[in-house]
């Protein structure tokens, strides 16, 4: 997980200069350096419903959102700088969620957008910056899956302030029929051989899985676009001709 902070300023030390900079760092660390949320703009998507369906799922989502976190490395050494600006790169390529001090137990999922460079060798506390964006799901999540087992009917309280939340759901059919309930949200599924995996990939997009194939046809015309729940209140959860996990991460905006 990357870690950031506001307002602070993010110091990377080699062992040897750690002692000597560790005041200098604290002090430098109330100041306003910190993590910077750019405004992100909002879109209208439509995305294929399922093969051969003719309809098309519209929905509401923000084009981007950005966050910088500006750091600086305390070694003059320039050969030593730039090794650990390389694990820097590393750390920030590597990672997946960015979560922040300001926003406790949430994460927002985001691609590496601008790395750092060094300008000179002679600015060896020189400003470093890194800056992170969210393009296909530009909204803080739970760090944490709440999720509930039923064979029928229950509640669950899902956090947030966002307009809806994704569901994913884990299915043991009785049958070869099974109809799930999130919320205002329902979706029966027909012709069913085997378990069923319904959940949302990186794009945020709704996928339905069975047996390693994508079942979205199996899809009865009444079912709703996607399955979701409303952050911020308890929602309702059933399932009829099985048994269901619902799992589901608080969104806000």
């Amino acid at each position: 997980t990357l870690r950031g902070g506001k307002p602070q300023t993010i110091y990377f030390f080699t062992k040897e200069e750690k002692g000597g900079k560790q005041a200098a760092a604290d002090n430098a660390a109330s100041g306003d350096d910190g993590d910077e949320l750019l405004p992100a703009a909002v879109d209208v998507v439509s995305y294929p419903r399922a093969r051969g369906a003719g309809t098309r799922v519209t929905k509401r989502t923000r084009r981007s959102l950005s966050v910088s976190v500006r750091f600086r490395i305390w070694e003059y050494d320039v050969t030593r700088r730039k090794a650990v600006l390389q694990k820097v790169i590393a750390w920030a390529k590597g990672g997946k969620y960015l979560a922040v001090n300001d926003r406790p137990d949430q994460r927002l999922r985001v691609e590496v957008d601008e790395l750092p460079t060094i300008q000179s060798a002679l600015h060896w506390q020189q400003e470093i910056s890194i800056t992170f964006t969210a393009y296909a799901f530009p909204f803080w999540e739970s760090a944490y899956t709440d999720s509930l087992t039923t064979s029928g009917a229950a509640s669950m309280s899902v956090a947030g302030d966002a307009d809806s939340a994704p569901v994913d759901v884990s299915i043991t059919p009785s049958g070869d029929t099974v109809t799930v309930q999130a919320d205002q949200t329902t979706i029966t599924l027909t012709d069913l051989s085997g378990a069923v995996e319904i959940t949302h990939g990186d794009d945020g997009l709704l996928r339905i899985m069975s047996g390693g194939e994508s079942i979205l046809s199996h899809r009865t015309p009444e079912s709703s676009d996607d399955l979701t729940a409303t952050p911020g209140r308890v929602n309702d959860f059933s399932v009829e001709g099985g048994a269901a996990t619902f799992c589901v991460r608080g969104v806000w905006s």
